[in-house]
């Protein structure tokens, strides 16, 4: 190799004669679990989009490695520019046939765009970052949801939600839970209006009977009302304490009940579509 003496070498001659030594490539990995939470997402109906600074072709060997563009993806459609995306006319974006899983090279307005764009299909929008120009977006977007290990105080009073693992299958685990929840609190209040419901009646009834002068007479005594409730709403209520959580297969196979998208600093992710999770960054409908 050269040796630098005294102004021997100059800025056009100092890359000649040169010995190759070696390549050093530096990688940021996806999370192991991101793939599985993605296909979770997925197969409950979520949408999962991939809002990215990085360069597309990097955004695009990503979103394939976490599940988010599949086999059947367009790349035409499906992955897209940030330059190209706002270029687009509100007009334009809303006739699209579906809204781009990937936008690479985003800037804070791609992102509030990308919110607005799920919101006029009548979807709702969780938003995930952590920096000064994820806050228009974590804003505007339905739920916003900090990452807590390294975000700035602007995004987490922007957030509604500080995520304190940077997990983006933690936020999978709680939308589970969410829809069990919801699920058995739906089933427990048609147990009670129906068995109350029936319980009313009997006791209405019984207003009905008098005796032989006319004085109404209630065929059921205290006792025997509080054993009448007891029987019909005690044992079957035991039935949802201990709700199996294998039940939780049928609620997760469910659509949403209404259209939810999520966008992170790094991932969107829309119920119906989207999400990336790879440190540091997923996803909401804007990532």
């Amino acid at each position: 190799m050269k040796e630098l003496e005294g102004g021997s070498i100059t800025r056009d001659t100092v890359e000649e004669d040169m010995t190759f030594l070696g390549l050093i490539g530096i990688r940021d990995p996806p999370r192991p679990e991101s793939l599985e939470a993605v296909r979770s997402c997925q197969h409950a109906g979520i949408i999962v989009h991939m809002l990215t600074g990085d360069h597309i072709t990097t955004a695009t060997a990503i979103a394939k490695e976490v599940g988010i563009l599949t086999s059947e993806s367009d790349p035409s459609t499906s992955v897209m520019t940030a330059h190209d995306f706002d270029r687009m006319t509100s007009s334009q974006i809303d006739s699209l046939s579906s809204l781009p899983l990937v936008v690479a090279r985003c800037s804070p307005q791609t992102k509030a765009q990308m919110v607005k764009a799920i919101h006029r299909r009548g979807r709702q929008a969780a938003m995930t970052g952590d920096g000064l120009n994820d806050c228009p977006s974590l804003k505007i977007a339905d739920v916003g949801i900090a990452m807590g290990l390294a975000p700035s105080d602007v995004a987490r009073q922007a957030s509604e939600i500080v995520l304190a693992d940077d997990n983006f299958a933690a936020i999978v685990a709680a939308v589970e839970e969410g829809r069990r929840l919801f699920d058995n609190l739906l089933k427990f209040m048609l147990h009670l209006i129906s068995s109350n419901f029936a319980e009313a009646i009997v006791l209405v009834v019984g207003l009905a009977f008098i005796d032989k002068e006319g004085t109404s007479i209630y065929p059921l005594s205290a006792v025997q009302i509080l054993w009448e409730n007891l029987v019909t709403s005690i044992f079957p209520a035991f039935g949802y304490v201990n709700f199996a959580r294998d039940a939780l297969t049928v609620v997760w196979d469910s659509s949403p009940r209404r259209g939810i998208s999520w966008i992170g600093h790094r991932g969107v992710l829309d119920t119906g579509h989207s999400i990336k999770s790879s440190p540091p960054t997923p996803s909401s409908t804007v990532s």
